[in-house]
């Protein structure tokens, strides 16, 4: 029997960290071992979502928005 395995980010448009940097990261193109770092380490305690699929890290356009939006009110928040 096998057991059905979803995805973290189930119902979100997924893709790799490559496709993530270049059409979802708006201003600038980060490079992919930030993305990376933003999965696994995070930025301000805050960690971009992600999982593996295969070898492949993959996020996703959604969980891109609520990173950079979680990481901005944190930084605004610094300066009060």
């Amino acid at each position: 029997m096998t057991e059905e395995v979803r995805s973290p980010l189930e119902g979100e448009e997924i893709g790799t960290l490559d496709k993530a940097r270049k059409e979802w990261w708006h201003g600038y193109e980060p490079a992919r071992v930030t993305l990376h770092r933003y999965c696994t380490v995070g930025l301000y305690g805050i960690r971009l979502e992600s999982f593996l699929s295969g070898s492949k890290r993959v996020t996703s356009r959604e969980a891109c928005a609520r990173f950079v939006r979680r990481v901005t009110e944190v930084r605004q928040n610094k300066g009060n």
